[in-house]
């Protein structure tokens, strides 16, 4: 799910972004995450004024702890996740809303998600599907002061656009080798693991790919890896475990015309004939 004009997780943080899924519209995540956290860190009755490692969104354990790599790769899996989640509410289109909703919540000491609210909203039924996606969060990694978790209370914000950018993700083609439908086997997919991914423009421009994540969701849980364009060892064990009935996602992001976009493909597994 990918959009238009996002604080990015690269470099300042500061690029568009937009994900396609089978939506028109889409939402913004704005990525000054690391920033935010540091900012308006606290528990949910005093202050902490210096959590010397703030809380990770789940799928980087594997990377090291406080690295400026688990970090970006933190910030890279809350993106793909707000935008695997996230719908622009029919009244906010109808009604020309947009805007940026900022929301509250908790990472307590075991990781859990607790109490969002917004703190500042535009309506239109966005307030409500910012709080709707937050509450849906997985466990993080929490945040640590010393060898103890803690509690902290950390502050999102996450923009609502009705720019034409859907109109640009639409003229992108994705391509990965002979997959066309979304009911796919792990077989068929396992044959694909050594086929070029293509993203083309209109006029059949091939565009570099910036980053390539592997998502593999089953029963509410998820899976994640990612690289800088290539598929990884990582990855490769990520689609040996899909089963029937697993739903695997290929985002893909791109820059084109100055702007960062994510396109998704999901794929539903099923059984071999």
């Amino acid at each position: 799910m990918l959009r238009p004009s996002f604080t990015t997780f690269r470099s300042v943080l500061a690029k568009d972004a937009k994900q396609t899924t089978m939506r028109q519209y889409y939402c913004i995540l704005l990525l000054g995450l690391f920033p935010l956290f540091t900012v308006f860190a606290q528990n949910n009755h005093t202050p902490i004024p210096t959590a010397e490692e703030m809380p990770y969104f789940t799928g980087c354990q594997h990377l090291p702890q406080g690295s400026p790599q688990k970090r970006q790769c933190a910030n890279e899996q809350l993106l793909a996740f707000i935008n695997q989640h996230l719908r622009y509410p029919n009244e906010a289109k109808a009604r020309g809303i947009e805007g940026t909703v900022y929301v509250s919540f908790t990472v307590d000491a075991s990781g859990r998600v607790l109490n969002p609210e917004i703190i500042s909203g535009i309506g239109g039924g966005c307030d409500k599907e910012a709080l709707r996606v937050v509450a849906q969060m997985p466990r993080w990694e929490p945040a640590r002061k010393g060898t103890r978790a803690v509690p902290v209370t950390l502050h999102l914000p996450i923009r609502f656009s009705l720019k034409d950018q859907d109109k640009i993700v639409e003229s992108l083609t994705l391509t990965w080798g002979t997959l066309t439908n979304t009911e796919v086997t792990r077989a068929q997919l396992l044959e694909h693991l050594d086929q070029p991914i293509f993203v083309r423009d209109a006029q059949g421009n091939v565009l570099p790919i910036e980053e390539l994540v592997f998502v593999l969701t089953r029963k509410g849980q998820r899976r994640v890896a990612q690289s800088d364009g290539r598929i990884t060892p990582q990855m490769r064990k990520l689609v040996q475990r899909l089963r029937p009935g697993h739903i695997f996602t290929l985002v893909v992001a791109v820059q084109y015309k100055g702007h960062f976009y994510y396109i998704n493909r999901p794929y539903h597994i099923i059984a071999t004939p």
